[in-house]
């Protein structure tokens, strides 16, 4: 079961890599969005394992205004690309997304995992 988990996390963050690349380079999202960034380290982060899962919905915009409590201020087009769900007691982090997404907001999202609330 360790080992499984272990393989998991190596996949997700692998992805996770090839998705910031693929998706920084072919984007047309804002630069706050898809730029480089400075990595929490692991010892500052709210949660230090992560088990990342992905949900994409058709109404992915009204799944993250409810869970954000319905705050859209600052988001390009006042719409959510996608969000996260994180339960802090057991690491589950879920990305939502839209159906059809990108690799930058895959990416984004999944950032939220690992660091929370960066912006």
């Amino acid at each position: 079961m360790a080992q499984s988990i272990y393989r998991f996390s190596r996949l997700s963050f692998v992805l996770f890599l090839v998705a910031l690349v693929v998706g920084c380079a072919s984007s047309n999202l804002p630069a706050d969005l898809v730029g480089d960034f400075d990595a929490t380290v692991k010892d500052r982060r709210a949660v230090k394992v992560v088990l990342v899962d992905w949900e994409p919905r058709a109404d992915v915009h009204s799944f993250c205004r409810r869970h954000a409590g319905g705050a859209v201020k600052g988001l390009p087009g006042g719409r959510f690309y996608g969000c996260v769900v994180i339960n802090p007691d057991n690491g589950r982090c879920l990305v939502v997304t839209d159906v059809k997404t990108s690799y930058s907001i895959f990416g984004h999202e999944v950032r939220h995992c690992f660091e929370n609330n960066f912006h």
